[in-house]
């Protein structure tokens, strides 16, 4: 198998990865009974209920057993939380519209993470390294996942991306080695960056059934 460097830089952080080379993302797609059953929920309510979307403004963080609650619109390499490795949990307030790149990088013992309904973007790197996740719960308002958005978060298990999503970027997940569940509940496939799904545990990507353009 032929192999590629990668190397990332940001903020000063360099990290370099060797990584086999594919052209294509390892993940195909599966069609779920269990993503029909989240689907079947008629109201968008019911939607939010059954993906674990929640809503309430303020955004809540504990950085070493402290908790912190501050109203913000955006969440930036600047709010607190780049390469914060004191914080252990974070409720994203429906108020932020934003989660900006490199904002939670390389916060190795964020593990527990609830993002409510509000935001619409996740940036690059935004989630990077963040070793603690082991499940991750997109809500039903988020259109685009960055590149290598929640790359080289090794423990991730899970991931839920609801129909709202229309694309993933590059290397979004690539080397989230854990990764054995991944619930896309778009009918029709978001656009998918190259390596979007590469060196996951699990070779499928569970859609509805009906669903088109996620290839074979």
């Amino acid at each position: 198998m032929t192999t590629r460097s990668v190397s990332v830089t940001s903020n000063g952080v360099t990290t370099t990865k060797i990584i086999p080379d594919r052209s294509q993302p390892s993940a195909a797609p599966s069609y779920s009974e269990e993503v029909d059953e989240l689907l079947s929920k008629t109201t968008d309510k019911g939607i939010r209920e059954a993906i674990g979307a929640v809503n309430s403004p303020y955004t809540t963080d504990f950085q070493s057993g402290t908790e912190q609650t501050r109203n913000l619109t955006s969440i930036t390499d600047s709010s607190g939380f780049y390469f914060n490795s004191n914080l252990t949990s974070i409720y994203v307030g429906s108020n932020v519209t934003s989660i900006g790149s490199n904002a939670f990088y390389f916060s190795t013992n964020l593990n527990d993470l609830t993002m409510s309904e509000g935001v619409t973007s996740i940036g690059s790197y935004a989630f990077y390294y963040c070793s603690g996740l082991t499940s991750v719960t997109i809500p039903n308002s988020v259109t685009s996942i960055g590149d290598s958005a929640f790359g080289f978060s090794a423990n991730i298990a899970s991931v839920t991306i609801p129909d709202s999503v229309t694309s993933i970027g590059s290397s979004a997940f690539m080397f989230c080695t854990s990764l054995a569940t991944i619930n896309c509940l778009a009918t029709t496939a978001p656009t998918l960056g190259s390596f979007a799904f590469d060196d996951v545990a699990t070779m499928k990507i569970h859609v509805p059934k009906g669903a088109t353009g996620y290839g074979t």
